[in-house]
């Protein structure tokens, strides 16, 4: 029987279809014929069946030579039942058979003519390999890569091989796998189970299709596809196991299980409790502090009396009311638990004489002056500041001034005189070789020479103290948790600490293991003692205990470890009461000139005229000058401003810095010109124009 090509290709396209249809096996017999077909068709004859009932498996599909023939094998299997189904084995088999099949028919077509540009070719078309052989002179080749696998006839072959007619040859590539991995957490509050899935992948090689050529070299293509592999079940099952019942997300749970890209998932939030509000007052009278602008009027003065405005009040005047604290509301966690809220605390008010409460919530005052009002966490100080008018200058007739609340100079304070007040200080003339302080803000409208200015000085003490109180209470949780240990030591008998108390325990420890604490309580002591007057009672009433009982072992101090405990959770509730910034009557000096000086400011400076010369200004806050900068330090946390520093051609050395975080603004910068910011400096060698300077992410100096 002979076929010709079309046909027998056809023949191939028709197999692998009837092979779809084949499932369940019942009766098999092996056949040889010269070729494929001829050993198919013998087999079917003997079986008495036709190709759609049977299964066909090519053992050794034989070979042709030109003196001798190996016969090809086939296995034909009858089945009853058909399905729709063929695997991929089956598949790539039927291919390379189509193949043998076409190379087979050119092969025996000896009355087919050849032309004469006929060549032996091999290429591969949608990942098969496909080839022609016209010539026992001459042979076409494929090489394989190492991604790739090469089977001629079902054994690997790593080389170059040649191609003969009659010949199966299968691609197959490898593939890398990275599995995926996945990581779930709680956190210690049980409010939020996430999942971090790290995505696993697939890397396959694709065979690129070539055009016919002699010799082959195998080309193909790196392809990266997603592979996830967390399931649901795994989610489901871990928060189970960590008794996770409220707050699924069962929508993150499909998002991170059809993920292809690595991420966190939150599959699991607590309702959090809603917090309630502190305790506040609120005024009847505007108490903000807006921005003002100072202006330098024509003879190089300040203007600040037209730039502010005072709150001022009359006696029997309502100043607002208080509003008492707010509870808010429980939450729940992920394993069914309440949650507490945050606690509330009701204002801390500090009045003077001159405001009287109400019951239960009118302020009320008792003066006439300037409504004064102070800010720090629930804590809230009220007065209304009287003030003293100094109608001439301050000198050696006049005497020093120290008052309660503002002072208003209509003169000068002259050479080696003070001025102390609790309120505002301003000064319509100069101030020569004397000390200002003020416990708010210091206004000079003429020249500063050689003096000593500090506005604010309550607000940086209060910061001191806290910081320094603050590493008091870490000491003190070590002191509690070292007691405890100790206590079981045979040394320290219960009876010896039932006449002496915790001090014997107490000296130990502060003197050996918590020296450190010792010093900090040392000075949160010595600043309490030196500023009492103007600090409220629970800095003092903390500052007595501390003393007693860490610094002079006193035996009635503290009688046992809960005693201490219980002054931890006192100091604890108070700093937490306290945090905050100063809220209202921002402090500010705000002068036109300064010559040999030192202005200290626990809010801003300002110098709004000729400028600043040989000066030493610190500020907690801003430092913002018009004129220029000869020579000097300059220091300001947030920002330092200037239209210009030193003198051109140098000579004159001005120092200017900042806090890591702060950054410094330079509009004209001469040579010696240095600029601090941290830990990091720059010394200017020429003049520049227009200069920032901060930090960058990794705290290195940048100007720009």
């Amino acid at each position: 029987m002979k076929f010709s090509v079309d046909e027998l290709h056809n023949g191939g396209i028709m197999m692998k279809a009837l092979m779809r249809e084949v499932n369940a096996v019942v009766k098999s017999m092996v056949s040889k014929g010269k070729n494929i077909e001829e050993a198919i068709e013998s087999a079917l004859s003997v079986m008495g069946k036709d190709r759609a009932q049977v299964e066909i498996e090519v053992i050794d599909s034989g070979k042709k030579r030109a003196l001798w023939s190996k016969p090809a094998v086939v296995k034909v299997t009858y089945t009853r039942d058909k399905t729709n189904t063929i695997t991929a084995t089956e598949e790539s088999w039927l291919d390379d058979i189509e193949q043998v099949l076409y190379e087979d028919a050119t092969s025996s077509l000896s009355s087919a003519p050849v032309k004469k540009e006929a060549k032996s070719e091999v290429w591969i078309e949608n990942g098969k390999v496909r080839y022609h052989h016209y010539d026992e002179k001459d042979y076409p080749t494929i090489t394989p890569r190492k991604e790739v696998t090469l089977l001629k006839n079902g054994e690997e072959t790593k080389t170059t091989a040649i191609i003969e007619s009659g010949d199966v040859l299968t691609l197959l590539t490898d593939q890398e796998r990275e599995e995926t991995v996945w990581k779930m957490h709680m956190d210690q509050k049980k409010m939020e189970a996430t999942v971090k899935l790290e995505v696993g992948k697939v890397k396959k090689y694709e065979i690129v299709d070539q055009k016919p050529t002699r010799n082959l070299e195998v080309k193909v293509k790196e392809v990266e596809v997603p592979e996830n592999t967390l399931k649901k079940k795994d989610v489901y099952q871990w928060l189970e196991d960590y008794g996770v019942t409220e707050g699924v997300n069962h929508n993150a749970i499909e998002e991170a299980v059809f993920a292809e890209e690595s991420d966190v998932f939150k599959v699991a939030q607590g309702q959090s409790p809603i917090p309630g509000t502190n305790g506040d007052v609120e005024f009847y009278i505007d108490t903000t502090s807006e921005k003002v602008e100072y202006k330098e009027l024509d003879d190089g003065t300040v203007d600040f009396k037209n730039a502010r405005q005072f709150s001022n009040v009359s006696r029997g005047e309502v100043l607002g009311k208080v509003i008492a604290a707010v509870p808010g509301t429980p939450g729940v966690d992920l394993q069914g638990e309440e949650v507490p809220p945050p606690p509330v605390h009701d204002v801390k008010l500090r009045l003077d004489k001159s405001v009287h409460l109400i019951e239960p919530d009118q302020l009320v005052s008792l003066s006439e002056g300037r409504l004064d009002v102070e800010r720090r966490g629930v804590l809230c100080r009220v007065k209304v500041v009287p003030k003293l008018y100094v109608n001439r200058d301050v000198d050696v007739k006049y005497g020093n001034v120290d008052y309660y609340g503002d002072v208003e100079v209509n003169g000068s304070i002259r050479e080696f005189m003070e001025v102390k007040a609790k309120g505002e200080v301003q000064v319509q003339g100069s101030i020569h070789f004397s000390k200002v302080e003020s416990a708010r803000s210091i206004y000079a409208r003429r020249n500063v020479i050689q003096s000593n200015l500090s506005a604010g000085d309550r607000t940086f003490i209060v910061q001191e103290i806290t910081d320094d109180l603050n590493t008091v209470l870490s000491g003190i949780k070590k002191c509690v948790n070292a007691a405890e240990q100790l206590m079981g030591v045979s040394s320290f008998s219960n009876k010896d600490i039932s006449k002496k108390g915790l001090s014997s325990l107490l000296r130990l420890l502060m003197e050996k293991k918590l020296a450190w604490v010792r010093k900090a309580m040392k000075r949160y002591v010595s600043k309490v003692k030196n500023h009492k007057e103007s600090l409220e009672e629970e800095w003092i009433f903390i500052q007595e205990r501390l003393e007693k009982g860490f610094l002079l072992y006193h035996p009635e101090a503290f009688q046992t470890v809960k005693a201490i405990h219980e002054f931890e959770i006192y100091i604890a509730e108070w700093l937490q009461a306290m945090e905050g910034e100063v809220t209202e009557s921002e402090v500010e000096v705000v002068l036109p000139y300064s010559l040999e000086s030192q202005i200290y400011s626990s809010g801003n400076i300002f110098i709004k005229g000729p400028g600043c010369y040989n000066s030493k200004l610190h500020a907690a806050q801003r430092i913002d000058i018009t004129g220029v900068v000869r020579g000097g330090y300059l220091f300001a946390s947030e920002e330092v401003h200037a239209s210009e520093t030193g003198i051109e051609g140098g000579g004159v050395r001005a120092i200017v810095g900042t806090s890591k975080e702060g950054v410094v603004k330079l509009d004209t910068v001469h040579e010696d010109t240095i600029v601090l910011v941290g830990n990091r400096r720059h010394v200017f060698l020429k003049t520049a124009h227009n200069v920032q300077a901060r930090l960058d992410e990794d705290e290195e100096l940048v100007l720009f």
